[in-house]
């Protein structure tokens, strides 16, 4: 059996450099889906980007990360990749199962150079139920290896009874728009395979299409009561928390705008 990861609260507390870290790297991760969608069909068709929102999972999945652990990720998890540099970091587009499979043989690799060095990689809910995925996972834990998966998971809708058949339930998950608690349950996750228990895992349960958050930042981040808040986009939703946490202003919107200057230098 793979192990949960996740932990009920965040451990210990981060400190204010490393929450705008998380900030930028998410905003860093947006910025540039929007860049590229704008430079491949135009700025009409750069507003799409991001809808599922999975930049706080890969956000705090690699700021969890020791320099140098290895990440196997898709691509569509590139605030991963983005945070991860000067990292090592490998991807490609899809997020099925097949990833499973190259990052067992990844830990394999290393761990017979350095047993101190985890994998982590990224995948969605769909990799579950996959004959490769069960393989890869049998070899894991029969090797011990220093392994953590984060599975990205749909929250079932109302009335739908929870999860679907041959998609089982994988431990205690964390909320998947909270990038603290996503960095807190993989940092307890890969301590636990760094240690030699085999390898590890964390579900981030959210919902998968949301509404963009429209810019720019300068008017959109003040305090409104809850019921003004956006309930959708996490970017937003982090920044404002970070505020209210006492956050200078000045620090939130220079790790947003640098974000955004980062990637519109880009070829």
């Amino acid at each position: 059996m793979v192990a949960s990861g996740a932990v009920r609260k965040p451990v210990p507390s981060l400190t204010v450099r490393a929450r705008i870290d998380l900030l930028h790297t998410m905003m860093l991760a947006r910025a540039t889906e929007r860049r590229a969608r704008a430079l491949d069909a135009g700025e009409d068709c750069a507003e799409p980007a991001a809808r599922r929102h999975s930049e706080p999972i890969a956000a705090g999945a690699a700021l969890a990360l020791g320099p140098q652990d290895r990440l196997v990720a898709p691509g569509r998890f590139r605030a991963a990749h983005l945070g991860r540099d000067p990292g090592p970091s490998t991807g490609r587009f899809s997020s099925a199962p097949d990833l499973v499979p190259i990052a067992v043989g990844v830990a394999i690799a290393v761990g017979a150079r350095d047993p101190g060095i985890v994998v982590l990689t990224l995948a969605d809910e769909g990799a579950i139920s996959s004959e490769r995925w069960s393989e890869a996972l049998a070899l894991a834990t029969a090797k011990r290896l220093p392994l953590v998966l984060v599975v990205e998971r749909q929250r079932p809708a109302p009335g739908t009874g929870g999860a679907a058949p041959n998609q089982p339930l994988l431990g205690e998950a964390v909320d998947a728009d909270d990038p603290e608690a996503v960095l807190s349950a993989v940092r307890a996750a890969v301590d636990r395979a760094r240690s030699g228990k085999g390898p590890a895992l964390v579900a981030c349960v959210g919902a998968m299409a949301r509404p963009l958050m429209p810019l720019p930042w300068r008017r959109r981040i003040e305090y409104r009561s809850e019921t003004e808040r956006s309930p959708s986009d996490p970017i937003e939703r982090y920044a404002r928390r970070l505020m209210r946490g006492g956050v200078p202003r000045k620090a939130i919107e220079g790790a947003l705008e640098s974000a955004e200057e980062e990637a519109a230098t880009w070829p």
